[in-house]
């Protein structure tokens, strides 16, 4: 299997190989490699992958996650196919849930899950290709007659036959066509927004919407989403798919064990450093942008007791978000309702309102949507917050330039007709289109990737990279009709009998 195309690269290998720095090469060598993008390639991975390779055994190993891309592109070139593409190659080291993709099994909404095959020519190992898994793979072995077993960490073993040259050809084309990334693509045009509300709920079925008319009556006046999911199988995962773009390998192995009491804490929300994310978090990457943050509930130690001053909190666990914090704004707590902490919001933004401007992010836990199916009351609560939120922002100046997006965390309250990842997501601007249904495939890395389009940030992560943003939702022209929220139906203590 040959993946080289020019002719010089066998003698830029040895170059490389031989140690000799590139100024120590022959005359003729260096100015071809200063020429040709292919050679130029060559050195600067071939290097790197040298160095990867001092210690390895003749077993084939996963390639570092960063690699991946510029191995792909040397996939494209022998395939003659289109310009490159960056499939998702999986380590032990950075592994997670995947882009919400059909599994080969045809079961919806499991994380897919790519594994490179790689070969060794020359001492340097080469990606030959990749193998579609199952969620969150966590060991491979190759055994004597060839055959691939795959321990997958949610429960599930995948067994691929003995590979051959056509069958691995096949197997990575259906990897690639799992991963809508294309490094050739441009991003997606969307309206000029300046400012964004993110809210973060907990943990609501698609279907679960009793006691909620202003999550109704958002749906139908601005997009009713009937096909979007969450990444996450519970909130430990759900908060960090929905602020990081990932969920990281210490979430993903440790979380089970905390939501059967086998440990006896949570510290996945900025409470170990273990968890921080690869590139950080949503409120991170703005700051590194440039932009302005105002945090609400992210991170946060409420108070025990709260004094004359009205401050909920002790500390904030992220110190990028210690300046930036409302203090005023409870963290998690079911027993304080969502309508004070949008009191808390409300009174902000009469502030921006007498200043003239407003954070170009500002992300929020409202979480009394966390019910378990047994309090309907606080979700009553949670639902006139939001209205009360959606209400006041678009009757401010600010309305114009601003977009609110809605998710939940996870949705283990339990599955609806569909699917247990199925939930309700809000897109609420001027510029959404008005009172039609998209029935595009989303997730929460779609709405992550939306924002930072929209605020002109970088990917967090190859997921949300590749995501499909929510471009379908938006129109080109402004609607700039203020919203009234809907008084709550039911008492907010009142419990499912």
């Amino acid at each position: 299997m040959n993946l080289l195309e020019c002719d010089q690269e066998p003698r830029v290998l040895e170059a490389v190989r031989s140690g000799r720095g590139a100024s120590e090469w022959e005359e003729p060598l260096r100015v071809h490699v200063a020429a040709c993008r292919i050679c130029s390639d060559v050195v600067l991975v071939a290097q790197f992958l040298l160095q990867e390779n001092e210690c390895a055994d003749a077993e084939a190993a996963l390639p570092d996650a960063g690699l991946v891309w510029w191995k792909a592109q040397l996939l494209e070139r022998r395939a003659a196919a289109e310009r490159a593409v960056r499939p998702i190659a999986v380590t032990e080291k950075l592994a997670g849930a995947g882009i919400v993709a059909l599994l080969l099994t045809g079961i919806i909404l499991n994380w897919s899950r790519v594994l490179n095959w790689s070969y060794v020519q020359g001492g340097i190992r080469w990606l030959a290709g990749f193998l579609p898994a199952g969620s969150y793979p966590t060991a491979t072995r190759v055994l004597a007659d060839g055959h691939v077993i795959v321990l997958n960490g949610r429960g599930t073993m995948s067994v691929i036959d003995p590979l051959t040259d056509e069958t691995l050809d096949a197997y990575t084309k259906t990897a690639r066509s799992l991963s809508p990334y294309r490094d050739d693509s441009k991003p997606e045009k969307l309206p000029p927004i300046e400012h964004v509300l993110y809210i973060v709920r907990e943990n609501r079925g698609y279907d679960d919407e009793s006691a909620a008319p202003n999550h109704s009556k958002l749906a139908r006046e601005f997009v009713l989403f009937d096909n979007f999911f969450v990444n996450a199988d519970a909130s430990a995962e759900g908060h960090n798919w929905a602020t990081a773009g990932i969920a990281t390998d210490y979430t993903q192995k440790l979380w089970p064990n905390s939501y059967a009491k086998r440990r006896d804490h949570y510290d996945y929300e900025g409470g170990e450093p273990a968890n921080t994310p690869p590139a950080g978090y949503l409120w991170g990457n703005a700051l590194s942008a440039g932009l302005s943050v105002r945090n609400y509930g992210y991170f946060v130690d409420n108070r025990a007791k709260v004094g004359s001053d009205g401050v909920q909190i002790d500390g904030v666990r992220d110190p990028a978000l210690r300046s930036v914090t409302n203090t005023h704004y409870r963290g998690f707590d079911l027993d304080y309702p969502d309508v004070e902490r949008a009191r808390v919001f409300l009174e902000d933004l009469r502030q921006f309102e007498s200043s003239g401007t407003m954070p170009r992010l500002m992300i929020m836990r409202l979480g009394n949507d966390h019910t378990d199916g047994t309090a309907p009351g606080k979700f009553a609560d949670n639902d006139y917050a939001l209205g009360l939120i959606v209400e006041g922002i678009s009757k401010s100046r600010f309305w114009p330039a601003t977009a609110i997006f809605v998710v939940e965390a996870a949705a283990p309250n339990g599955p609806d007709h569909v699917d247990s990842n199925r939930s309700p997501m809000l897109a609420l601007s001027p510029y959404t289109r008005r009172g039609i249904v998209d029935s595009t495939m989303y997730n929460q890395s779609s709405v992550l990737r939306t924002i930072e389009l929209i605020l002109g940030m970088r990917p967090l992560t190859h997921f949300d990279a590749g995501a499909r943003p929510l471009t379908a939702a938006f129109a080109s022209a402004p609607n700039t009709a203020a919203y009234t929220a809907e008084q709550p139906r039911i008492r907010s203590d009142s419990l499912r009998q």
